[in-house]
């Protein structure tokens, strides 16, 4: 089988140079169900999103094992009903269909919601006024202290379950709230029940307000604070950011108690991560970020970061308390920085090397296949606008076909074992005939995963 797929591998760049149609994925990778327990998966690709038979088409081109972020709900959701039936036929394809929210942005009357009902969910600034989310007018960060924000984040989540997700993707798990924001009435009311806990019977408070009635925006104003409520001669900055990282991990811990729970009564269960290295997950995903490496607007290969990768694994079971799986991917960022930004051509040796070092390390990498800003994998240009401009075959598509089938072909087993990847080979990922030859090796056993 190794030897039929170096073939193919190696016939692929004629296939691009004539312009033909990029093949399905060998059959003889394809899986004939999805996996049961998600540290089997071996092939991840971010698919954003499937909505009809062109998004399930591009999904048949590589073989993925988990469809991340097929559905994701960001300001107006889908009829996520209505999308259903495309859940059986990713199944069908031996593929598990994620969703997925945001936890963070909030919009003006998004999904019929009445001023009312915006102005309870979303937060404040240290005057109490709404505040605009990354400076886009109209747009907010919920409060993670509001009962009904967190409400409405889950009602996203039930809807998607109902329509037969196996796993979601929350976003920005912590409502990725700005130095400026996080003020508002809930979390005012959550901060005192803070600090009484943390003085007890008021033993040890010295603020010049009663401990029992504190408003802490009024302590800000009153102190001159209201601009800069982060600034060192602040006593209670201190405290503020403890809370700060009580709440969040709680309003997390109770999202994904809740999620869990509700699949578990419709006899489901659902798998969970958050994007960046999170506790209560099933898997990390994260995006590369800060190990994103450039020089003189070129992506730079000039050192190994195998070590990082690996320590980022480490972190990402520490946090976890298990050796879940972790996997890298590109997000797509503001106008799609950095992915977006640089050549296709870069991208494509990006996939090579750092992908190879990634799977090296006992990570994952998502390889890109569809999302926002036009990214297609399908394409040669950088992001196509219409489906009759895509043409059939691309570089891009090809590296994403051949890496898919590099990570089946060395990963994938009739049975896991929790060996070591200490013999990995960190050789380029097989986006040309030249390195075909990878296929060919015995296949070594994937990053090390034991049963939950």
């Amino acid at each position: 089988m190794r030897l039929a797929l170096a073939l193919v591998l190696a016939c692929l760049p004629c296939l691009a140079a004539a312009g033909e149609a990029l093949p399905d994925f060998p059959q003889a990778l394809r899986r004939g169900r999805p996996v049961e327990r998600i540290e089997d998966a071996a092939v991840y690709t971010i698919n954003e999103f499937i909505e009809s038979g062109y998004g399930l088409d591009l999904a048949r081109k590589v073989g993925s094992d988990v469809l991340i972020r097929a559905w994701f709900k960001w300001r107006n959701a889908p009829d996520f009903a209505k999308l259903a039936p495309l859940v059986p036929q990713a199944h069908a394809l031996g593929a598990l269909f994620g969703g997925g929210i945001t936890c963070s942005a909030l919009y003006d009357g998004e999904n019929g919601l009445t001023r009312e009902q915006l102005l309870d969910m979303a937060t404040r600034g240290p005057d109490g006024a709404l505040v605009d989310a990354w400076g886009t007018p109209g747009c907010r960060h919920g409060s993670l202290s509001s009962p009904a924000y967190l409400d409405y984040l889950l009602s996203w989540c039930r809807q998607q379950i109902d329509a037969g997700v196996d796993y979601l993707f929350m976003d920005e798990i912590n409502a990725a709230l700005q130095a400026n924001e996080g003020f508002d009435d809930h979390s005012i009311r959550d901060f005192r029940e803070f600090l009484r806990r943390r003085f007890p019977d008021g033993k040890g408070w010295r603020a010049p307000m009663p401990l029992e009635t504190f408003d802490y925006r009024a302590y800000l104003k009153a102190r001159g604070l209201a601009e800069r409520p982060h600034a060192p001669r602040n006593p209670l900055a201190s405290e503020w950011h403890a809370f700060r990282r009580e709440r969040d991990d709680r309003a997390w811990r109770q999202l994904s108690d809740a999620i869990r729970a509700y699949a578990a009564s419709k006899g489901r269960r659902v798998l969970l991560s958050a994007n960046g290295i999170a506790p209560y997950v099933d898997l990390q995903v994260l995006g590369v970020w800060g190990l994103w490496r450039v020089k003189d607007g070129a992506i730079d290969l000039s050192e190994s970061q195998l070590d990082e990768w690996a320590a980022t694994v480490a972190n990402g079971h520490a946090l976890a308390r298990r050796r879940v799986p972790v996997v890298f991917f590109h997000d797509w960022g503001f106008g799609g920085f950095p992915w977006l930004k640089v050549p296709p051509a870069d991208r494509r040796l990006w996939m090579r090397v750092r992908g190879a070092e990634i799977y090296a390390a006992g990570a994952f990498f998502a390889f890109p296949v569809h999302g926002p800003f036009g990214q297609d994998a399908s394409a040669t240009a950088p992001w196509p606008r219409s489906p009759a401009s895509r043409p059939s075959t691309s570089g891009i598509a090809a590296c994403t076909w051949t890496g898919a089938c590099w990570a089946s072909s060395r990963w994938r087993r009739p049975s896991r074992s929790s060996a070591s990847l200490s013999g990995a080979a960190t050789s380029p990922l097989p986006c040309s005939s030249t390195s075909s030859t990878a296929t060919q090796r015995t296949a070594s056993p994937g990053p090390a995963a034991t049963s939950r």
